[in-house]
């Protein structure tokens, strides 16, 4: 079963889009550190976490996602400083996030506050993966049969396995 949020968010997904599964690449590692350094440059406190499939160090999309985490209250001061060293950050309605492209890889960084629903999600699905690699596993497998999918269908399945180690 999904959430409203994730329902919401696979309709505004276009349905042509396809998905392109890549095996891990540890560069993305390096380049993960490197604007993890470049975000700490600017407060150390500022606490960074490194999710999704380069973190886990699996197949997937080639991507870096970084979250900021901080209460919703300090989103402006933190994206003053961050503006200095990440640029302008892309226009967001109750989000404030940051594209790059290093590598010919995509790198997403985001103030996220953890107390919010779906980033403690997000975290969640992410410390079970992280301590039981049968289900590391089982997700990997998941990403690199749903090559041949639309991206729709591709995170739709996502998620229903995110809603079914929740459980």
């Amino acid at each position: 079963m999904l959430t409203k949020d994730e329902k919401d968010y696979l309709e505004k997904i276009p349905a042509d889009e396809k998905v392109v599964v890549r095996p891990y690449d540890s560069l993305t590692t390096e380049i993960a550190g490197e604007f993890i350094a470049m975000i700490k440059s600017v407060d150390p406190k500022l606490e960074v976490a490194h999710l999704g499939a380069s973190a886990l160090e699996i197949s997937g999309q080639g991507d870096i996602d970084l979250s900021v985490l901080c209460p919703i209250s300090e989103f402006h001061a933190n994206k003053e400083k961050l503006s200095k060293v990440l640029g302008h950050n892309v226009a967001g309605v109750d989000t404030i996030e940051w594209q790059f492209k290093r590598n010919e890889h995509e790198v997403s960084i985001y103030l996220a506050d953890p107390t919010e629903s779906s980033t403690a999600r997000q975290l969640k699905v992410h410390e079970i993966l992280k301590n039981h690699p049968n289900l590391l596993k089982q997700y990997e497998q998941l990403k690199e049969k749903a090559a041949s999918l639309s991206y729709r269908e591709y995170q739709r399945k996502k998620y229903e396995f995110y809603n079914e180690i929740l459980s």
